[in-house]
């Protein structure tokens, strides 16, 4: 979305015709004005990479490195944090929706490989902080899936159990947020807690 430098599309703004010819950017710049405006706190989340929806296996948005690098983004999340800083009312940054697994790769708490969630989590909030603004909220979800969520197939929704032995260590303190995606559909056995 950030990078889309075309306007969207007459029929997704139909409700809103003041939205016509704009990018998604520029949409999204609008809606932030428009809740502060009106005393709503806005927290910024990277739902998924690719302006698709999200959730199935291999569809580009598993992870935050799933389809740019590490680097850019972190970069992204700079900037976006930069764009609204002088915004009181936008309070934190989710950085990344429901992190699982692709076809072959589970992600992972701690290990020091390129699908480490820990370590990612921790260099974009590190960015924010330094680079753009220190007094965003960072919330980091939780893994939500590893393996196939297949019965019969190993599977498991460790979400934030990797904080119980390996926690974040944000140069605020205060303003770490872990939140994880519970769904009645999952069972007591899958909740992660």
């Amino acid at each position: 979305m950030i990078h889309d430098t075309t306007a969207v599309l007459d029929y997704w703004v139909q409700a809103n015709p003041q939205f016509r010819g704009m990018t998604p950017l520029q949409v999204y710049d609008a809606c932030i004005k428009a809740l502060t405006a009106r005393g709503f706190a806005v927290i910024l989340n990277n739902h998924t990479n690719k302006s698709r929806w999200c959730c199935g296996v291999n569809d580009d948005n598993e992870r935050w490195n799933e389809s740019q690098t590490a680097e850019q983004w972190g970069n992204d999340w700079v900037m976006m944090a930069n764009r609204y800083k002088d915004n009181p009312r936008v309070v934190g940054a989710d950085l990344y929706n429901e992190v699982r697994r692709d076809v072959l790769v589970d992600p992972n708490w701690g290990w020091g490989n390129d699908v480490d969630w820990y370590a990612a989590a921790q260099y974009a909030a590190d960015k924010i902080h330094l680079e753009a603004n220190p007094n965003l909220l960072i919330i980091i979800e939780g893994i939500n899936w590893v393996g196939l969520p297949i019965d019969g197939f190993p599977h498991g929704r460790p979400t934030l159990s990797g904080a119980e032995f390996l926690s974040h260590t944000l140069m605020g303190s205060d303003k770490l947020v872990y939140s994880a995606h519970f769904y009645s559909y999952t069972g007591p056995n899958h909740s992660g807690a």
